[in-house]
Protein backbone atom coordinates (compact mmCIF):
# COMPACT_ATOMS: atom_id res chain seq x y z
CA UNK A 1 0.00 0.00 0.00
CA UNK A 2 1.42 3.52 -1.13
CA UNK A 3 2.06 4.95 2.25
CA UNK A 4 1.50 8.84 0.26
CA UNK A 5 -2.43 7.19 0.30
CA UNK A 6 -2.70 6.91 3.81
CA UNK A 7 -1.59 10.19 4.79
CA UNK A 8 -5.45 11.98 4.03
CA UNK A 9 -7.48 8.80 5.34
CA UNK A 10 -5.00 9.45 8.64
CA UNK A 11 -6.27 13.48 8.72
CA UNK A 12 -10.04 12.73 7.99
CA UNK A 13 -10.25 9.68 10.64
CA UNK A 14 -8.58 12.49 12.73
CA UNK A 15 -11.55 15.50 12.32
CA UNK A 16 -14.10 13.32 12.67
CA UNK A 17 -12.81 11.72 16.08
CA UNK A 18 -12.99 15.51 17.15
CA UNK A 19 -16.32 16.01 16.27
CA UNK A 20 -17.70 13.65 17.97
CA UNK A 21 -16.07 13.90 21.04
CA UNK A 22 -17.38 17.58 21.33
CA UNK A 23 -20.71 16.83 20.26
CA UNK A 24 -21.40 14.15 22.80
CA UNK A 25 -19.49 17.23 25.45
CA UNK A 26 -22.29 19.24 24.53
CA UNK A 27 -25.03 16.81 25.16
CA UNK A 28 -23.81 15.52 28.40
CA UNK A 29 -23.78 19.50 29.60
CA UNK A 30 -27.60 19.84 28.04
CA UNK A 31 -28.80 17.27 29.95
CA UNK A 32 -27.03 17.98 32.70
CA UNK A 33 -28.15 21.99 32.62
CA UNK A 34 -32.12 22.17 33.22
CA UNK A 35 -34.91 24.68 30.77
CA UNK A 36 -36.75 27.16 31.66
CA UNK A 37 -40.64 26.44 30.39
CA UNK A 38 -43.13 29.28 30.68
CA UNK A 39 -46.88 27.53 30.56
CA UNK A 40 -48.89 29.52 27.75
CA UNK A 41 -52.73 29.19 26.83
CA UNK A 42 -54.24 29.01 23.67
CA UNK A 43 -57.70 28.36 22.65
CA UNK A 44 -59.05 25.12 22.38
CA UNK A 45 -61.53 26.30 19.09
CA UNK A 46 -61.38 30.17 17.66
CA UNK A 47 -62.58 32.57 20.08
CA UNK A 48 -64.26 35.18 18.23
CA UNK A 49 -63.93 38.89 18.46
CA UNK A 50 -66.19 40.18 21.10
CA UNK A 51 -66.86 36.52 23.02
CA UNK A 52 -65.71 36.75 26.63
CA UNK A 53 -63.03 33.86 26.94
CA UNK A 54 -64.33 31.34 29.36
CA UNK A 55 -61.93 28.64 31.39
CA UNK A 56 -63.22 26.30 29.31
CA UNK A 57 -62.01 27.90 26.23
CA UNK A 58 -58.19 27.43 26.82
CA UNK A 59 -55.83 24.54 27.34
CA UNK A 60 -51.87 24.57 28.47
CA UNK A 61 -49.48 25.21 26.29
CA UNK A 62 -46.03 24.57 28.00
CA UNK A 63 -42.83 26.51 25.54
CA UNK A 64 -39.06 27.73 26.50
CA UNK A 65 -39.04 30.73 28.01
CA UNK A 66 -36.00 31.49 25.57
CA UNK A 67 -39.09 31.03 22.41
CA UNK A 68 -41.89 32.77 24.45
CA UNK A 69 -43.32 35.27 22.37
CA UNK A 70 -43.30 38.87 23.75
CA UNK A 71 -46.92 39.67 25.56
CA UNK A 72 -47.60 36.11 26.51
CA UNK A 73 -50.34 35.62 29.40
CA UNK A 74 -48.83 32.97 31.63
CA UNK A 75 -51.43 33.24 33.84
CA UNK A 76 -54.85 31.91 33.67
CA UNK A 77 -57.17 33.29 35.83
CA UNK A 78 -55.58 36.86 34.10
CA UNK A 79 -57.21 35.50 30.88
CA UNK A 80 -60.85 34.31 32.38
CA UNK A 81 -63.43 36.83 31.07
CA UNK A 82 -61.21 38.87 28.99
CA UNK A 83 -62.85 40.08 25.53
CA UNK A 84 -60.87 39.67 22.36
CA UNK A 85 -60.89 42.67 19.64
CA UNK A 86 -59.81 40.43 17.47
CA UNK A 87 -60.63 36.37 16.47
CA UNK A 88 -58.35 34.20 19.02
CA UNK A 89 -57.04 31.23 16.66
CA UNK A 90 -57.15 27.60 17.94
CA UNK A 91 -53.70 26.50 18.71
CA UNK A 92 -52.28 30.02 19.33
CA UNK A 93 -50.75 31.44 22.38
CA UNK A 94 -53.64 34.76 23.37
CA UNK A 95 -51.19 37.91 23.85
CA UNK A 96 -51.95 40.99 25.78
CA UNK A 97 -52.32 42.79 21.97
CA UNK A 98 -55.51 40.64 21.16
CA UNK A 99 -57.25 41.66 24.51
CA UNK A 100 -59.76 44.56 24.85
CA UNK A 101 -58.77 46.54 28.59
CA UNK A 102 -60.01 44.40 31.43
CA UNK A 103 -63.67 44.88 32.39
CA UNK A 104 -64.57 45.72 28.85
CA UNK A 105 -67.57 44.16 28.67
CA UNK A 106 -68.56 41.17 25.88
CA UNK A 107 -70.44 42.38 22.61
CA UNK A 108 -70.30 44.27 19.08
CA UNK A 109 -67.11 46.45 19.60
CA UNK A 110 -66.52 48.37 16.36
CA UNK A 111 -62.64 48.53 14.84
CA UNK A 112 -61.64 52.44 14.64
CA UNK A 113 -62.53 54.25 11.64
CA UNK A 114 -66.04 52.02 11.05
CA UNK A 115 -69.69 52.45 12.40
CA UNK A 116 -72.01 49.35 12.67
CA UNK A 117 -75.26 49.74 10.94
CA UNK A 118 -78.37 47.20 11.37
CA UNK A 119 -80.41 46.00 8.43
CA UNK A 120 -83.41 44.03 7.46
CA UNK A 121 -82.88 40.78 6.01
CA UNK A 122 -85.28 37.65 5.23
CA UNK A 123 -84.59 34.10 3.84
CA UNK A 124 -83.56 35.44 0.17
CA UNK A 125 -81.78 38.94 1.03
CA UNK A 126 -80.50 36.73 3.91
CA UNK A 127 -78.50 34.58 1.49
CA UNK A 128 -81.33 31.94 2.95
CA UNK A 129 -80.24 31.95 6.65
CA UNK A 130 -76.39 30.79 5.81
CA UNK A 131 -74.71 33.96 6.54
CA UNK A 132 -72.90 33.98 9.89
CA UNK A 133 -70.69 36.60 11.92
CA UNK A 134 -67.39 37.46 10.28
CA UNK A 135 -68.68 36.54 6.83
CA UNK A 136 -67.79 39.68 4.28
CA UNK A 137 -71.05 40.41 1.56
CA UNK A 138 -71.79 43.27 -0.88
CA UNK A 139 -74.72 45.14 -0.55
CA UNK A 140 -77.43 45.41 -3.80
CA UNK A 141 -80.10 47.87 -3.84
CA UNK A 142 -83.51 47.79 -5.86
CA UNK A 143 -85.03 50.90 -6.83
CA UNK A 144 -87.80 52.43 -8.62
CA UNK A 145 -86.93 55.58 -10.98
CA UNK A 146 -88.79 57.47 -13.16
CA UNK A 147 -86.89 58.28 -16.12
CA UNK A 148 -87.90 58.92 -19.55
CA UNK A 149 -91.69 59.58 -18.70
CA UNK A 150 -91.95 56.28 -17.46
CA UNK A 151 -91.12 53.72 -14.21
CA UNK A 152 -88.58 51.22 -14.03
CA UNK A 153 -86.40 49.52 -11.62
CA UNK A 154 -82.64 49.16 -11.45
CA UNK A 155 -80.28 47.21 -9.45
CA UNK A 156 -77.09 48.60 -8.22
CA UNK A 157 -74.43 47.11 -6.09
CA UNK A 158 -73.64 50.14 -3.34
CA UNK A 159 -71.16 48.61 -1.13
CA UNK A 160 -68.52 45.87 -1.34
CA UNK A 161 -66.46 43.40 0.74
CA UNK A 162 -68.23 44.30 3.77
CA UNK A 163 -67.83 42.17 7.34
CA UNK A 164 -70.85 41.15 9.35
CA UNK A 165 -70.37 41.65 12.84
CA UNK A 166 -73.45 39.95 13.92
CA UNK A 167 -76.33 38.27 12.91
CA UNK A 168 -79.41 39.06 15.12
CA UNK A 169 -78.40 38.31 18.81
CA UNK A 170 -75.34 36.01 17.23
CA UNK A 171 -71.94 37.51 17.68
CA UNK A 172 -70.12 34.37 16.82
CA UNK A 173 -70.14 31.56 14.08
CA UNK A 174 -72.51 28.19 14.90
CA UNK A 175 -69.92 25.72 16.09
CA UNK A 176 -70.64 22.53 14.21
CA UNK A 177 -71.07 19.07 16.24
CA UNK A 178 -69.25 15.87 16.13
CA UNK A 179 -70.15 14.59 12.91
CA UNK A 180 -71.80 17.07 11.85
CA UNK A 181 -71.04 19.46 8.80
CA UNK A 182 -71.63 23.06 7.90
CA UNK A 183 -73.36 25.95 9.61
CA UNK A 184 -75.72 22.89 11.85
CA UNK A 185 -75.43 23.43 15.01
CA UNK A 186 -75.60 20.80 18.36
CA UNK A 187 -79.04 22.54 19.20
CA UNK A 188 -80.06 22.36 15.25
CA UNK A 189 -81.53 25.36 13.50
CA UNK A 190 -81.80 28.74 15.11
CA UNK A 191 -84.52 30.92 14.62
CA UNK A 192 -84.35 33.07 11.40
CA UNK A 193 -82.81 36.51 11.81
CA UNK A 194 -84.57 39.41 10.95
CA UNK A 195 -81.35 41.62 11.14
CA UNK A 196 -77.90 41.76 10.76
CA UNK A 197 -75.06 44.09 12.08
CA UNK A 198 -72.64 45.45 8.93
CA UNK A 199 -69.24 47.40 9.86
CA UNK A 200 -69.43 49.90 7.04
CA UNK A 201 -66.99 53.34 6.93
CA UNK A 202 -68.28 56.73 7.98
CA UNK A 203 -69.18 57.82 4.84
CA UNK A 204 -70.92 54.57 3.55
CA UNK A 205 -73.93 54.97 6.57
CA UNK A 206 -75.90 57.46 4.37
CA UNK A 207 -75.73 55.68 1.74
CA UNK A 208 -76.99 52.48 3.31
CA UNK A 209 -79.55 54.49 5.29
CA UNK A 210 -80.87 55.81 2.34
CA UNK A 211 -81.27 52.88 0.16
CA UNK A 212 -83.10 50.92 2.90
CA UNK A 213 -85.38 53.54 3.56
CA UNK A 214 -86.53 53.98 -0.59
CA UNK A 215 -86.03 50.78 -1.87
CA UNK A 216 -84.97 46.97 -1.02
CA UNK A 217 -81.39 45.97 0.10
CA UNK A 218 -80.29 41.88 -0.74
CA UNK A 219 -76.98 40.63 0.54
CA UNK A 220 -74.27 38.66 -1.44
CA UNK A 221 -71.47 36.38 0.39
CA UNK A 222 -68.51 36.97 -0.76
CA UNK A 223 -64.85 34.74 -0.18
CA UNK A 224 -63.89 35.43 3.82
CA UNK A 225 -61.97 38.21 3.54
CA UNK A 226 -61.46 39.42 0.11
CA UNK A 227 -60.38 42.65 -0.80
CA UNK A 228 -61.06 42.49 -4.06
CA UNK A 229 -63.66 45.40 -5.49
CA UNK A 230 -65.15 45.26 -8.16
CA UNK A 231 -66.84 47.84 -10.69
CA UNK A 232 -69.99 48.55 -9.15
CA UNK A 233 -72.58 47.18 -11.55
CA UNK A 234 -75.88 48.47 -12.78
CA UNK A 235 -78.23 46.90 -14.61
CA UNK A 236 -82.17 48.05 -15.35
CA UNK A 237 -85.47 46.23 -16.87
CA UNK A 238 -84.04 46.64 -20.82
CA UNK A 239 -80.95 45.63 -20.09
CA UNK A 240 -82.60 42.45 -18.20
CA UNK A 241 -84.80 41.64 -21.09
CA UNK A 242 -81.86 42.59 -23.74
CA UNK A 243 -83.68 45.31 -25.45
CA UNK A 244 -81.20 47.65 -24.78
CA UNK A 245 -77.17 47.32 -24.48
CA UNK A 246 -75.29 48.59 -21.89
CA UNK A 247 -73.49 51.94 -22.94
CA UNK A 248 -69.71 52.20 -22.60
CA UNK A 249 -68.50 54.39 -20.53
CA UNK A 250 -67.83 58.15 -21.86
CA UNK A 251 -64.64 58.87 -20.22
CA UNK A 252 -66.18 60.93 -17.34
CA UNK A 253 -66.28 59.59 -13.77
CA UNK A 254 -69.81 57.80 -13.32
CA UNK A 255 -72.21 59.67 -11.05
CA UNK A 256 -71.79 58.40 -7.17
CA UNK A 257 -74.86 56.27 -5.74
CA UNK A 258 -75.53 59.21 -3.60
CA UNK A 259 -75.61 61.70 -6.81
CA UNK A 260 -78.14 59.44 -8.18
CA UNK A 261 -80.65 59.13 -5.34
CA UNK A 262 -79.90 62.77 -4.65
CA UNK A 263 -80.77 63.77 -7.97
CA UNK A 264 -84.06 60.63 -8.19
CA UNK A 265 -86.01 62.74 -5.28
CA UNK A 266 -85.02 66.01 -6.60
CA UNK A 267 -87.31 64.90 -9.31
CA UNK A 268 -90.03 63.48 -7.25
CA UNK A 269 -89.94 66.80 -5.40
CA UNK A 270 -90.32 69.05 -8.30
CA UNK A 271 -93.36 66.32 -9.77
CA UNK A 272 -95.03 66.75 -6.25
CA UNK A 273 -95.06 70.79 -6.32
CA UNK A 274 -98.21 72.58 -7.63
CA UNK A 275 -97.35 73.45 -11.20
CA UNK A 276 -98.60 77.66 -11.71
CA UNK A 277 -102.23 77.64 -13.46
CA UNK A 278 -101.30 78.87 -17.22
CA UNK A 279 -103.34 81.89 -18.14
CA UNK A 280 -105.52 81.63 -20.97
CA UNK A 281 -103.82 83.81 -24.07
CA UNK A 282 -106.60 86.27 -24.87
CA UNK A 283 -108.50 85.63 -28.51
CA UNK A 284 -107.06 88.26 -30.86
CA UNK A 285 -109.84 91.24 -32.31
CA UNK A 286 -111.22 90.58 -34.88
CA UNK A 287 -110.13 92.53 -37.89
CA UNK A 288 -112.82 94.91 -39.57
CA UNK A 289 -113.39 94.14 -42.81
CA UNK A 290 -112.33 97.68 -45.29
CA UNK A 291 -115.65 99.54 -45.71
CA UNK A 292 -116.67 99.67 -49.51
CA UNK A 293 -117.09 103.15 -51.00
CA UNK A 294 -121.08 104.13 -51.73
CA UNK A 295 -121.54 106.17 -54.61
CA UNK A 296 -125.05 106.40 -54.79
CA UNK A 297 -128.20 105.63 -52.54
CA UNK A 298 -131.74 105.31 -52.34
CA UNK A 299 -134.58 105.62 -49.66
CA UNK A 300 -137.78 104.23 -50.76
CA UNK A 301 -140.91 104.77 -48.40
CA UNK A 302 -143.91 102.48 -48.75
CA UNK A 303 -147.11 103.45 -46.61
CA UNK A 304 -145.31 102.62 -43.22
CA UNK A 305 -142.44 101.01 -44.17
CA UNK A 306 -139.37 102.32 -45.46
CA UNK A 307 -136.18 101.25 -47.50
CA UNK A 308 -132.89 102.10 -48.13
CA UNK A 309 -130.73 100.86 -50.89
CA UNK A 310 -127.20 102.04 -51.86
CA UNK A 311 -124.88 101.39 -54.56
CA UNK A 312 -121.19 100.75 -54.33
CA UNK A 313 -117.97 101.59 -56.55
CA UNK A 314 -117.68 98.50 -59.29
CA UNK A 315 -120.93 97.05 -58.68
CA UNK A 316 -123.81 98.83 -60.46
CA UNK A 317 -126.05 96.11 -60.47
CA UNK A 318 -125.94 94.95 -57.23
CA UNK A 319 -127.58 97.11 -54.81
CA UNK A 320 -126.77 97.12 -51.00
CA UNK A 321 -130.10 97.01 -48.79
CA UNK A 322 -129.26 98.76 -45.56
CA UNK A 323 -130.88 99.00 -42.43
CA UNK A 324 -134.05 102.06 -41.93
CA UNK A 325 -133.44 102.36 -38.31
CA UNK A 326 -130.21 103.67 -38.08
CA UNK A 327 -126.56 104.50 -39.30
CA UNK A 328 -125.55 101.79 -42.09
CA UNK A 329 -121.83 100.86 -41.38
CA UNK A 330 -121.30 101.59 -45.42
CA UNK A 331 -122.62 105.89 -44.21
CA UNK A 332 -120.09 108.56 -43.19
CA UNK A 333 -120.29 109.71 -40.03
CA UNK A 334 -121.61 113.47 -40.56
CA UNK A 335 -123.91 112.19 -43.09
CA UNK A 336 -127.29 111.65 -41.67
CA UNK A 337 -130.52 109.82 -43.27
CA UNK A 338 -133.54 112.72 -44.01
CA UNK A 339 -135.76 111.86 -41.33
CA UNK A 340 -139.89 110.48 -42.47
CA UNK A 341 -142.46 113.14 -43.37
CA UNK A 342 -145.33 113.26 -41.26
CA UNK A 343 -148.76 113.11 -42.79
CA UNK A 344 -149.46 116.89 -42.95
CA UNK A 345 -146.16 117.37 -44.62
CA UNK A 346 -147.14 114.77 -47.02
CA UNK A 347 -150.76 116.52 -47.69
CA UNK A 348 -148.98 119.61 -48.57
CA UNK A 349 -148.07 121.17 -45.14
CA UNK A 350 -145.29 123.04 -43.40
CA UNK A 351 -142.38 122.66 -45.65
CA UNK A 352 -139.39 120.33 -44.30
CA UNK A 353 -136.31 122.16 -43.69
CA UNK A 354 -133.49 121.72 -45.57
CA UNK A 355 -131.32 118.21 -45.32
CA UNK A 356 -127.65 117.39 -45.80
CA UNK A 357 -127.73 115.03 -48.82
CA UNK A 358 -125.14 112.66 -49.17
CA UNK A 359 -121.80 114.09 -49.58
CA UNK A 360 -120.99 111.08 -51.97
CA UNK A 361 -124.26 112.00 -54.21
CA UNK A 362 -122.82 115.55 -54.57
CA UNK A 363 -119.45 114.80 -55.56
CA UNK A 364 -120.42 112.08 -57.93
CA UNK A 365 -123.31 114.93 -59.44
CA UNK A 366 -120.33 117.20 -59.45
CA UNK A 367 -118.40 114.61 -61.48
CA UNK A 368 -121.02 114.51 -64.04
CA UNK A 369 -121.53 118.41 -64.74
CA UNK A 370 -124.06 117.12 -66.77
CA UNK A 371 -127.24 117.94 -64.21
CA UNK A 372 -127.13 121.44 -62.74
CA UNK A 373 -126.81 121.48 -58.65
CA UNK A 374 -129.96 121.97 -56.70
CA UNK A 375 -130.27 126.03 -55.30
CA UNK A 376 -129.55 126.33 -51.67
CA UNK A 377 -132.30 128.75 -51.10
CA UNK A 378 -135.02 126.84 -52.19
CA UNK A 379 -136.10 124.30 -50.14
CA UNK A 380 -135.90 120.48 -51.30
CA UNK A 381 -139.13 118.15 -49.89
CA UNK A 382 -138.81 114.43 -50.12
CA UNK A 383 -139.97 112.63 -52.78
CA UNK A 384 -143.18 111.09 -52.39
CA UNK A 385 -144.24 107.24 -53.26
CA UNK A 386 -146.11 107.65 -55.85
CA UNK A 387 -143.64 110.02 -58.05
CA UNK A 388 -141.72 106.98 -57.70
CA UNK A 389 -143.54 104.92 -59.74
CA UNK A 390 -145.29 107.58 -61.89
Amino acid sequence: MNPKALIPLMIGLGIAGYAGKLGLDQLRNAQAKPVDVVQLWTPIEDIPRGTAITAEMLKAYPLPADFAPAGAIVEKEKLVGRVPHTGAPAGVPILESMLFPPGTPAGIHVPKGFRAVAVKIDESSGVDNHLQPGAFVDVVGLFSVRTNNRTETIAKTIIQNVEVAAVGQKLAPDKPGPGVSGSASKAGPAKPARAVTLLVKPEQVPTLHLAEQRGKIKLSMRSGGGVDVATAAQVNEDQLLGLEEAKPGSGSEEPSFLDQVAGMFAKWGAREQPQPEQQAEPEPEPVAEPQPEIVWHMTIFNGEDKRILAWVAGKPNEPIDLNPDGPSIFEDDNWRQPQRPNRKQRRGGDRLPPTIDNPHKQRNQGNRGSEPDSDPNVPQRPTEPEELFE
